[in-house]
Parts: structure tokens; sequence; C-alpha cells
């Protein structure tokens, strides 16, 4: 019995040393099970409170790009006002004073600007307020606006022209401006590749070949002499086989320099009128169908604003080859589908498609005419004009008494290393201004540049970009954009100037873009080195 109940014992003791390591096993198993769960937990969690920061990030950022869109409308008013340099609207002024800056000198500058506005010719260039990036921070909220002159490109839809001789020499102008826009960098286009370009682009313009394969315009002529296609957008060139976006968008590359792409010199939103509706055409539709379409023309598509097309006169080859027209009947509809906007009617043609000598592309002013026409000598001549230093304008300002509201306020919106001011060409008849260029071109050359070139805009793509950059951030490239949430904006305007003051209309209403855009400077191979502005 001893012996019997000694060898039970040990069994015994031999199977609890197994069962304590399956133990040990199912503890650790269900430790794992513990964590995942936890870990599921703390994730969920996470991403759902990062999805509603996003989405609250998203709603302050549009906020404060509304409020800044004010502000540089505001801008943009008193420069068509005659403002001049660097003056401020009373209603982006107290804008502005609300954050803490700025000053009542808006109105005092205001006034000063219109006794000065008979005595100065009217232009827009490069030293204007509209051109320089403003940057307005609202808490941890960074806007920063920049304005660029739509007039001071190519338009393509001058590609498709009735007249046979003024589309031909779109054409190749096209080509030059294609062959020019990369001319120092490694992916330049030949005048190959830029003549097959264009081939492309007319096509796509005219729709000759179009067919259930090829994406649905979004906008055509209702010209009686063909259908022509009108782009919404120039992005819509994206959809060409033969263009890529490398070659669509700006190229940021080494040693701070942008190659150009299609975006900065050509677009289809100049030379644009409003032609009123037709009393003696009917639509086709009940007068509750026509009120829905004349509505509020603050909000309105295109269509409803009324023809945006080629000026009379301009070198588009006639009046609104190129237009849109959408009519009503009655009398009263006719004053309900202005809008608001029938002070504008009465007013001058708008610039059409003339660019202006000012704030032309580097390649667009390059391909502008043949070099039997325009040497590159004077070309080169037109650019460091528009670069030079503006000594008058520096000794005018040593002159005047500092106002040290505006002062702040400047430092404020633009930093406070301020640039020199440089010339700019007052009229075309400047260009007699520029040393020997008088007696260079005879009556003949003369004629043909002075018909594509002014100094005057009203067309504009404003751009606005919100961003929350990382606390303690500082940019130390010229390029150089902070990590963390950003959403880019940007609306094409028509600025026109009425009996009831400046009007804005929105030929391309606010939109999300994916893209930075930045100013070229005409000479970035001579860049100094970068120095960051101090806010």
């Amino acid at each position: 019995m001893g012996q019997i109940g000694k060898g039970l014992l040990v069994g015994f003791a031999r199977r609890r040393d197994k069962e304590r390591g399956v133990i040990l096993i199912l503890t650790l198993f269900v430790l794992l099970i513990t964590y995942a769960m936890v870990t599921q937990l703390t994730l969920g969690t996470s991403v759902s409170w990062m999805t509603s920061r996003n989405a609250s990030d998203r709603i302050r950022m549009e906020l404060a790009c509304k409020s800044a869109a004010e502000q540089i409308f505001g801008v943009l008013a008193d420069d068509a006002a005659g403002g001049g340099l660097g003056d401020v609207s009373a209603e982006a002024e107290s804008f502005l004073g609300d954050l803490g800056y700025g000053g009542d000198s808006g109105d005092a500058a205001g006034a000063e600007a219109e006794e000065d506005e008979e005595e100065e010719p009217v232009s827009d260039s490069l030293q204007d307020a509209w051109a320089k990036p403003m940057r307005v921070t609202m808490g941890d909220i960074q806007i920063t606006s920049w304005v660029q002159d739509e007039c001071g490109k190519f338009n393509l839809l001058t590609l498709v022209s009735p007249d046979s001789e003024e589309s031909d020499q779109a054409r190749e102008r096209c080509r030059r401006i294609l062959d020019f826009m990369r001319e120092e960098f490694d992916d330049d286009l030949d005048f190959t590749q830029a003549s097959r370009i264009t081939g492309e682009i007319t096509e796509w313009l005219e729709g000759v070949n179009r067919n259930e394969d090829w994406p649905a315009p979004l906008r055509h002529s209702l010209s009686e002499e063909s259908e022509r296609i009108l782009m919404l957008d120039v992005e819509e060139l994206l959809l060409i086989e033969g263009i890529t976006p490398t070659l669509y968008y700006d190229q940021v590359r080494e040693g701070d320099r942008i190659a150009p792409g299609l975006e900065t010199v050509f677009t289809v939103w100049t030379s644009v009128q409003i032609t009123p509706p037709d009393e003696s055409t009917d639509l086709g539709t009940t007068e509750e169908e026509e009120q829905s379409l004349f509505g509020d023309a603050a909000g309105a598509s295109e269509s409803e604003r009324g023809s945006f097309g080629a000026g009379e006169g301009d070198a588009a080859g006639g009046q609104g080859f190129l237009s849109t027209q959408v009519s009503a009947t009655g009398e009263e509809r006719l004053a309900a589908a202005q809008g608001g906007l029938d002070d504008l009617l009465e007013v001058g043609e708008s610039v059409g498609v003339r660019l202006n000598l000012n704030t032309m592309p580097r390649a667009v002013l390059e391909g502008l005419l043949p070099t039997s026409v325009l040497p590159s000598g004077m070309v080169e001549d037109i650019l460091r004009f528009r670069n030079e230093v503006d000594e008058e304008a520096i000794a005018d300002e040593a002159q005047s008494e500092v106002d040290v509201e505006a002062e702040a306020l400047e430092r404020a919106l633009y930093g406070e290393t301020f640039e020199e001011p440089l010339k700019y060409f007052s009229s075309v008849e400047a260009l007699d201004e520029i040393p020997g260029w008088d007696g260079r071109l005879d009556d003949e050359q003369k004629e043909s540049l002075e018909a594509l070139v002014g100094t005057q805009s009203d067309v504009f793509s404003v751009h606005l970009w919100a961003r929350i950059p990382p606390q303690g951030w500082a940019q130390e490239q010229r390029y150089e954009e902070p990590s963390g949430p950003v959403l880019r904006m940007r609306a094409i305007v028509w600025r026109r100037s009425g009996e009831d003051g400046v009007k804005f209309i929105l030929i391309r209403p606010w939109h999300e873009v994916g893209r930075t855009r930045w100013s070229i400077p005409d000479f970035q191979w001579d860049l100094p080195v970068y120095q960051p502005p101090r806010w």
C-alpha cells in the first residue's frame, strides 16, 4: 500500500508540473487579447478625433479665406480707382483693424488718390499692391493671398478666330511661346513639339474630331459660323493626350528655379463682355422658369450673367465671335436679367486680348512677334526696363511724410523686408523711355507691336491659401512650404468700373486647387540669396 501511494503521489506531481505550463500560456493569451482590444479602441478614438479636427480646421480655413477674399478685392478695387501702390480700402482696413492692424489712414489715402487720378495715366503693373503676396494671421491660421494678371497671358481662344488670317497668326504665336517657355531647362520644347501641341489644342477647340470617345465639352459657342468649343478652364488642356501634368503645371526645380508651365503662359478668360438679353428673342421658357434663370447675378452661372466673348475691335477679330448669349423677353425681365450690373452696360470696351507689357511672362513676350519684327535684344531691353529701380519713386517717397499707421499696416501685410520700387510702362508710348529704343523699329513694326500690347488689365486670377503651419516653423527657402493642413482656393474675376463704383464679376467662382502658384521673376537665374521676410 505504501509503494502504491508513493507512485500515485509522484504521478500527480508530474501532471501538476505540466498543467502549470498550460496556465501560463492561457494567461499570456488573455493578456494579448486585452492588449489588442485596448489598442483597437485607442486607434479608433484617435482616428475619430483626427477626422473631427480636420473637418473643424477646414471650416475655419474656409471662413478665413472668405474674410481674406474681401480684403484682396478691396485692394483690387482701390487700384481701379487710382489708389496706387500700398493703399488699402476703408473696408479692408476696417477688417484688418479688427485684427489689431492699421488705423483710419485709408480714407485720407483714398482722397489723395482721387485728386491725383486725372494727373497720372491709368496702368496696371507688378508694382501695384494687388500683385504682391499678402499674409494675414488669424489665430493659428495663416492666409496668404496673391493675384495674377490674366491679361498678361496668351488667350487660346484666338486660335479658332473666324478670321483665317487672325487664327493663323495666333497659331504661329502659340508655337513661339511654347518654344520659348522652358528655354533654359532640360525639358525645353523644340519647334516641332511646339507645333504638335499647338495643333492638338486647336483640334480640341474646333471639335471637328469629337466623337463619343472624347469628353463632352463644358461650354460651346452659339456662333452661327461654327460650333467652336470654349474651354471653361485652362486645366482642360490636361485632357489632351500630348499634354502631361509636368508640362501643364509650373515645376519648382533645384536652385530656386521655376520651369514655367502652360498655366503661366495661357488663358481663356480675357476679352469678356456683357451682352444684355435681346427683347426680341424668346427662350421658349415660362415666366417662372425665366425668373429662376435670371435670379441674383452675384451667384449666377456664366450663362445667366450674360455673354463672355471678344470685344469689338480687339485683336480677336470682331465682337462676340466667341460669346454665349442668353436672352429673355419682356422689359421687366430684361431688367431682372441684368442683375444689378446695368451700370456696367454703358462702360467702355474691355481690355480684350491685348497683353499687358508690365505683367507678361518672359515666354509670352518673346513669342509675341517674330524676331524679324521684334528682335530678341529689344525683348531683353523691355524686361530689363521693368526690373530697373525707379529712382524717381524713391525720391518721392523720401520727400513724403511718413504715415506710421500705414507703414505698420504694410509691414503686417507684406513683411518688413520692403523691395525697392521698380519701373513700369504707364502707356505703350512709354517704350520710348528705354534707352536707344527710338528709331529701332520702323512704322510697320511699331504698328504690329502696338496692336497686340497695352498697359491695362481687367481680368485677374485670385489665389488664396490658408494653412496651419507647425509651431515655430520658419521658411528658409524661396519656395518652401510647411507641412500641416492647407486649403488652396482660386477665383477668376472681371473688374469693371461703373457709375456705382468698382464691381467684380466672377467668371470662375471660388474653387479648390491642388497646387500653390508662385510669381516667376523675369531673371530668376540672377536672383540673390533668399532672405525670408520678417513679419
